[in-house]
Order: C-alpha cells, then sequence, then structure tokens
C-alpha cells in the first residue's frame, strides 16, 4: 500500500457529524468482503446514522463506537493477506451467526494450511434477530452460499458450522 495513504487514513479525525460519519462509513464499506467483522464493528455506528438522518446532525460516540472506530481505522492501514482460489481442490465455506451478524469466510486448505479467499458478513434485519439460534445459523449458510455462489458452480463447497444440531444436516 502507498504509505501516504496509510497515513491519510490514520490521521483520519473521529467524525463529529452524521455527514462526516457517513463519508467514512463509505470509504470502508468496500472493504467489507475482506474483513470477517466489518458488520460487528460499524454495526454501533450505522445506528447513529438512523437516529436523525439528517446530515449536519452531531453524533457523540461512546465508548464501544470509539473502540471500533480505532479497529477500523488499523484494519484499513494494515490490509489482511487473501489468496487466488484454485479451482482444481475444493472451497471450504466456515459460517457462524452472532447476535446481530450472520457471515462466513470462503477458503481452501493448501499444504495443511487454511487459505482465505475471502469474506462475507451481513447485520441481520429486525425480524431476522427474533429467530432461534439454529435458524440463525442457517441464515449465516444460505447468506454464505449466495455471497460465494461464483466460486463453486462446479463443485459444491464443504460447510463448515459450529452449530452442532445443522451439522446433521449436512
Amino acid at each position: 500500500m502507498d504509505p501516504d495513504k496509510v497515513q491519510t487514513i490514520k490521521d483520519w479525525p473521529v467524525p463529529r457529524t452524521q455527514e462526516e460519519l457517513h463519508s467514512f462509513l463509505g470509504l470502508t464499506v468496500y472493504v467489507q468482503r475482506f474483513w470477517p467483522e466489518y458488520a460487528s464493528l460499524t454495526a454501533t455506528m450505522f445506528a447513529l446514522l438512523k437516529k436523525q438522518n439528517k446530515r449536519n446532525v452531531k453524533i457523540h460516540f461512546n465508548d464501544e463506537q470509539l473502540k471500533n472506530f480505532k479497529e477500523l481505522m488499523r484494519r484499513l492501514s494494515n490490509p489482511p493477506v487473501l489468496h487466488l482460489p484454485d479451482f482444481n481442490k475444493h472451497m471450504r465455506l466456515r459460517t457462524d451467526a452472532s447476535k446481530f451478524v450472520v457471515g462466513g469466510v470462503l477458503f481452501q486448505v493448501v499444504d495443511g494450511a487454511e487459505r482465505p479467499i475471502a469474506y462475507t458478513n451481513r447485520k441481520m434485519k429486525s425480524a431476522e434477530l427474533n429467530y432461534p439460534t439454529q435458524q440463525q445459523e442457517l441464515l449465516a449458510i444460505v447468506h454464505a452460499l449466495a455471497a460465494f455462489r461464483i466460486y463453486y458452480l462446479d463443485k459444491p463447497p464443504i460447510v463448515e458450522t459450529d452449530h452442532k444440531s445443522l451439522e446433521q444436516c449436512w
């Protein structure tokens, strides 16, 4: 990465208005497919944009939002290493659901090491927050399968989940 651009990111001030926060989140939204926890880091900041929905309204970060802002800044200046897929090998998909986010990682095992290819995650919709845990975990699988469908059109992926009752389905 260009050191001047990294320094610009590191010097980015904490947003004070909805417009500044909107600009910052607009900058970061492009990289969400490269980070496993993007949605959970930005959910509280996106919530600030919904309150009054006026661009010049002053906002104040609480401790959690400030911590997440600093973590986003750190990650923007230290991008993750992603690997190109080998279409001759099986794709693996690991998914998970948390309190308000579903996500997954597409990866391959090469020489015994996991190589991430892409990440996906999104905030759950309000109705999805009411789903039981098993359905939220299944929602994470469906979301990840849809997000990465182009990678495994010819071979189905190996799906991994930490939810034991869903493991019996596969």
